[in-house]
């Protein structure tokens, strides 16, 4: 006869709470609820390890930002980041024995409307204006932030538990015009404290194994405007050759650009460097002979009829181009014209003149 034993096997499961504080040391969070400041803060080390000694000072509510024409830099928005390594709450802030390992953070932005890793503003017209951002730190070459992306970028903190001065550069994006006469827009900066550890560290994902790594409860949000002052640029304007010869009157034309920003509207000024309230063509060889001409401005694509221009008045008033060099094109002409009449029998062989356009915003 064959018996079979068997013996029943029993597993013990057992379920450990560990303590509120411990489970809280693998990865702490700042209040950012410390006064920022350049130097020493005038906390105590127990108020800057509650708060994980990480912070960040925005001290503007509103950051305002500059457009000039060509230039795609618009400012930077300069700030401080206080980030000390202090291991657990017991653990205070202390001088830097560690290199470049001290503190060391990285950061990120991210808004509520991301889009192909650009940031946009809005205008007054409903319009979107991208722009680009770089984190730049003065220990580290600047580093673009594509939002919602961490910085490859390990930046040193610093010691005694100072705050350092940090700045991010906002740009136009490429291509990008302005079409409003204001924007606005907001982002949210994310800072992480990242481990010790000099191999692969990591900071947004720092579990906080052999210390406690910080980062921020709440993001910090920066608030931009841009009010650009009206800008006006005339531009494409040649010397002018005209050909007296032949029997009728005599008319010329070349077109040229004006730009402002957003558009906006524009007078125009003739004056004339022989003239005192006409246009007149000097002699260049018998000086007392003069041959008045007009001047005719208009705006190429619009509906309003041309102008004749008055020397040394003011003429109003045509919307500019929102481009620069209005994108390659031209968006105004002006018209000479000579009556044969006011020529006569002329006994020079050459007249001319200076005529100056001044273009003013409203």
């Amino acid at each position: 006869m064959i018996m079979a034993l068997f013996r029943l096997f029993t597993v013990l499961l057992v379920l450990v709470m560990l303590p509120l504080s411990q489970a809280s040391a693998q990865r702490s969070y700042s209040g950012n609820t410390l006064g920022c400041v350049s130097g020493v803060p005038e906390v105590s080390s127990q108020d800057l390890n509650a708060d994980r000694g990480l912070g960040v000072c925005n001290e503007k509510p509103i950051h305002q930002l500059q457009f000039v024409p060509g230039r795609q830099d618009l400012g930077t928005i300069d700030f401080f980041i206080r980030s000390c390594w202090s291991w657990h709450f017991s653990n205070p802030c202390l001088t830097n024995t560690s290199g470049n390992n001290f503190g060391r953070y990285s950061v990120e932005v991210g808004d509520t409307s991301l889009e192909e890793g650009l940031i946009y503003l809005t205008g007054t017209n409903g319009d979107s204006l991208k722009v680009t951002l770089e984190f730049v730190h003065p220990a580290r070459p600047a580093e673009p932030l594509t939002p919602g992306v961490e910085t490859t970028t390990l930046y040193p903190g610093v010691t005694d538990s100072r705050a350092g001065p940090v700045s991010i550069r906002v740009s136009l994006a490429p291509g990008e015009s302005l079409i409003s006469d204001s924007y606005s827009g907001s982002f949210d900066l994310y800072v992480y404290q990242c481990e010790w550890w000099e191999w692969r560290p990591l900071c947004k994902n720092a579990p906080g194994e052999g210390g406690a790594p910080a980062l921020l409860a709440q993001p910090v949000r920066f608030q931009v405007g841009m009010n650009p002052d009206p800008m006006i640029k005339i531009s494409g304007l040649e010397d002018m050759v005209i050909d007296g010869s032949g029997s009728g009157d005599i008319t010329a034309n070349q077109t040229f650009c004006v730009f402002t920003t957003d558009s906006a509207e524009f007078n125009i000024r003739g004056d004339s460097l022989n003239g005192d309230g006409s246009f007149l063509l000097r002699g260049e060889s018998i000086t007392e002979e003069v041959i008045p001409y007009s001047v005719r401005v208009q705006r190429l694509g619009n509906t309003r009829r041309p102008r004749n221009l008055t020397e040394g008045q003011v003429a109003r008033k045509w919307p500019g181009s929102n481009q620069e060099n209005c994108g390659g094109q031209e968006n105004m002409q002006i018209e000479i014209g000579i009556d044969r009449s006011d020529i006569g029998n002329p006994t020079d062989t050459l007249y001319q003149d200076v005529l100056t356009l001044t273009v003013t915003t409203e």
